[in-house]
């Protein structure tokens, strides 16, 4: 699976295919709570598919093995909830650059007050509120019907998918590119859920809004080097080094000069494809578990 530093991919990803090169991925695992970067493959690409019209996604999902429970749409906010196998997976559409309504719900970047504890992101959790009520009732019946939950997403959507965990908590979240969502406080909301952000080198977003208005981030890093590497929790120095060999190995493409590459590093590594890319090389090249709650790939095939 190759990386897309293309407009098109940054900015439509809906353009492109998710789930490429699915037969060399071990299956989804949903009895799995930590960390797994095949299950994490698996959810970017339901990330990506967050950006798919409706009219496409459900035709989309079953080619990976899932059936679309509910498509939700209101004021901006879109997503879906899908269904395997006694599991069920909720996913968030990110901002479309596009769409007025998704940018001004980015830039309100104002702390409020969130219900369970500490304070958040206004703009964030306005758009979850405009769909809050059918996503509740639709997840609530599934965990009835005995369904273990995912909660995904890719940039925006990452965001509302940790608010909507803070709410209805779920068997695991995994976001990513998420920018940051609410301060400290709100972070122990999450008490004891696995939270696992995937963050790909020079991705911009994660360090948006900045910490010195009060945010913080949530959960634990994975970070993936400019090399394709995945670290867990790297210290800054590794993370800044990484940036900066990435930020210059991209700079010799000249990629100002063509019009077929995003001209940032920092923006074409927010695209989800190239956090999908990222992961399967990872999934690839793993051998030895940097972290006791990840596994080593089994055996491959679709979503049970």
């Amino acid at each position: 699976m190759r990386y897309d530093f293309s407009p098109d991919a940054l900015l439509h990803p809906e353009t492109r295919t998710p789930f490429v090169e699915v037969e060399r991925v071990p299956a989804f695992n949903p009895a799995v709570q930590g960390f797994d970067p095949a299950n994490c493959w698996w959810l970017a690409g339901t990330s990506h598919l967050a950006y798919y019209p409706a009219l496409r996604l459900s035709g989309a999902l079953r080619r990976a093995g899932l059936r679309l429970e509910e498509f939700f749409e209101h004021a901006g906010t879109f997503g879906f909830i899908a269904s395997g196998r006694r599991f069920a997976i909720l996913s968030f559409r990110g901002t479309q650059p596009g769409d007025l309504r998704d940018l001004l719900t980015d830039i309100d970047i104002s702390l409020t007050t969130f219900g369970a504890g500490g304070r958040v992101h206004r703009g964030f959790l306005r758009a979850l509120d405009d769909v809050w009520e059918a996503v509740d009732a639709r997840v609530d019946a599934l965990e009835r019907r005995g369904y273990r939950l995912w909660y995904t997403g890719h940039s925006l959507g990452a965001a509302l998918a940790t608010l909507a965990a803070a709410r209805h908590p779920p068997t695991a979240l995994v976001t990513f590119g998420s920018p940051l969502v609410g301060d400290l406080a709100f972070g122990r909301t999450l008490g004891a859920l696995q939270v696992h952000r995937v963050v790909n080198c020079c991705d911009i977003i994660p360090t948006v809004p900045p910490e010195a208005v009060g945010y913080r981030h949530i959960g634990k890093q994975y970070f993936l080097t400019a090399r394709g590497r995945l670290l867990v929790d790297p210290p800054s120095r590794r993370v800044f080094r990484s940036k900066v060999q990435g930020t210059a190995r991209y700079a010799t493409k000249l990629p100002w000069l063509r019009p077929g590459m995003v001209s940032l590093r920092s923006l074409a590594d927010h695209t989800i494809i190239n956090y999908a890319a990222g992961l399967h090389r990872t999934v690839k090249q793993w051998r030895t578990p940097q972290d006791p709650s990840i596994r080593a790939p089994s055996s491959t095939g679709r979503m049970p």
